[in-house]
């Protein structure tokens, strides 16, 4: 008797097995169809409690990949479509839409708890989170939602229940928390499972910047500007590509790099920058016609005057931007306020050449042009008045 009741209870255990690989082979067919709403129906059907992981984890799949609209991730909005219709044809969009109550992160946690050895339901975990995070940034429910992401995605991982996102979204956590050689390992597990992810590559080559590694951070930068199809991205990772070639002092390929930056997205500043410390580096005497565009970005604007006096230093050439500033003073064409703003830097490039008496001058017509100053904008008055301070300071002293 003893038997014959095992083997019923076996029996039953297979066919319900059985079963629910059959509901869900038949909710993975309508989601194929674009039946999403009709799926959805078919999983609530059988599991309308919310008790069974696999269902649970089917239905949050499901609605974090193909809602129309979404409350706060607990009420989701889904849609049976035509073959020729896409999901995003109509998310954010008014209409007439079957609306299901359905809190993930609550049903997960409670399965969390009931069978804490599935480690499926924490990998799921982990991707509400992140799709949390994305939809909603710091706008949900409750704070610390990356921090959820991580952990839960974190316990799956040590248990090999992992895929080629979670492990890059683990880097990224761990890259926007600066544990640059912590993150590493992850982004070199995600690209052995997707090559392609060009986020990933430049990430990677981001963290191998900040733990000293250029070489190795070289290859991942190329390959995601080979990767990245947006002129902005692709901008970004060759002027990431031009500047580990400038802490190479390797001024020629940093120069190729950065002009290709500049030709995709031009006239950024830092990419300007990132020039012309390579066409110093290489005594380009183009040098001259990037600093007049960088000047000409603001005109005389201190923050500008203080990078370009930094480059022309650190180049060996302060003389050369003195006399492009004096240049620029006997132009006649700027005002009382950047003509001093102009001889104090003057005054600066003077003092790093210790050129004490020339400095002094300097700092001294700086003071007098800056007294004719009438400005009245509060920023600019903050920062002249910085500039003034500095002055007295340096007259004193010299």
């Amino acid at each position: 008797m003893k038997k014959l009741l095992l083997t019923l209870a076996l029996a039953t255990f297979l066919l319900n097995t059985i079963a629910q690989q059959d509901t869900l082979s038949m909710a993975k067919q309508l989601i194929q169809k674009k039946k999403y709403e009709s799926a959805m129906v078919l999983l609530e059907r059988a599991d309308s409690t919310n008790d069974r992981p696999e269902y649970v984890i089917a239905k949050t799949e499901l609605v974090l990949n193909y809602f129309v609209t979404s409350i706060m991730h607990q009420f989701f909005a889904l849609k049976d479509l035509k073959p020729n219709e896409d999901v995003y044809d109509y998310r954010g969009q008014a209409g007439k839409f079957s609306l299901f109550a359905f809190a993930p992160d609550s049903l997960l946690n409670r399965l969390k708890t009931k069978y804490p050895d599935n480690y499926q339901i924490y990998k799921t975990l982990g991707d509400f989170y992140r799709e949390v995070d994305l939809k909603y940034d710091n706008r949900w429910l409750t704070d610390s939602v990356l921090d959820y992401m991580y952990d839960n995605y974190k316990i799956a991982y040590e248990h090999g229940v992992y895929d080629a996102l979670s492990l890059y979204c683990m880097g990224l956590y761990l890259l926007m928390n600066d544990e640059f050689a912590n993150s590493i390992p992850f982004y070199e597990q995600s690209l052995e499972l997707d090559s392609k992810n060009a986020d990933a590559h430049y990430n990677l080559s981001y963290a191998y910047i900040y733990v000293d590694k250029p070489d190795a951070a070289i290859p991942h930068a190329k390959k995601s500007l080979q990767l990245y199809k947006n002129k902005e991205l692709k901008s970004d990772a060759a002027r990431m590509i031009g500047s580990i070639y400038l802490e190479k002092k390797d001024f020629a390929t940093a120069l190729k790099y950065l002009i290709q930056s500049d030709k995709l997205m031009s006239q950024d500043f830092n990419t300007q920058m990132n020039i012309l410390t390579a066409q110093l580096g290489l005594n380009d005497k183009a040098y001259l016609i990037t600093t007049e565009n960088i000047f000409n970005l603001k005109p005389a604007h201190p923050g500008i005057c203080n990078r370009l006096a930094d480059s022309y230093v650190f180049a060996g050439k302060p003389q050369s931007l003195i006399d492009f500033f004096q240049q620029k003073i006997n132009g006649s064409s700027l005002n009382t306020t950047e003509i001093g703003i102009l001889y104090f830097y003057i005054g600066e490039l003077h003092l790093a050449m210790k050129e004490n008496a020339k400095a002094k001058d300097s700092y001294q017509k700086a003071k007098e042009w800056l007294q004719k100053s009438e400005s009245d904008n509060r920023e600019e008055l903050e920062y002249l008045d910085e500039i003034r301070q500095y002055i007295e300071e340096y007259l004193k002293e010299l």
